[in-house]
C-alpha cells in the first residue's frame, strides 16, 4: 500500500470520527394529539444504555402509528 493511500485512509478515519457526532439537533415535530417520551432506556449492556424517543397518541381509541427515533450516534 502506498504512503498516499495509507495517509488518505488515516485522515478519512479521523475526519469521520471527529465530525460524526452532531452536537446540535432539531426536535422532531409531531401532531398535537401525540406526546413524547424522550430518552426512554430500552436496554443496558455494561455501562452503555440504549435509549429511544417514543412519540405516541394518548387519546386514540384505535391502534395508531408509533414513531420510534433510535439514538444512533455516529451511524
Amino acid at each position: 500500500m502506498s504512503k498516499k493511500v495509507l495517509l488518505y485512509c488515516i485522515l478519512n478515519l479521523i475526519f469521520h470520527t471527529v465530525f460524526a457526532q452532531k452536537k446540535d439537533f432539531k426536535p422532531v415535530k409531531f401532531p398535537d394529539n401525540y406526546t413524547a417520551k424522550l430518552n426512554a432506556k430500552y436496554v443496558k449492556i455494561s455501562n452503555w444504555k440504549g435509549k429511544v424517543d417514543l412519540y405516541y397518541n394518548l387519546t386514540a381509541k384505535d391502534p395508531t402509528p408509533v414513531i420510534v427515533n433510535i439514538h444512533g450516534g455516529g451511524w
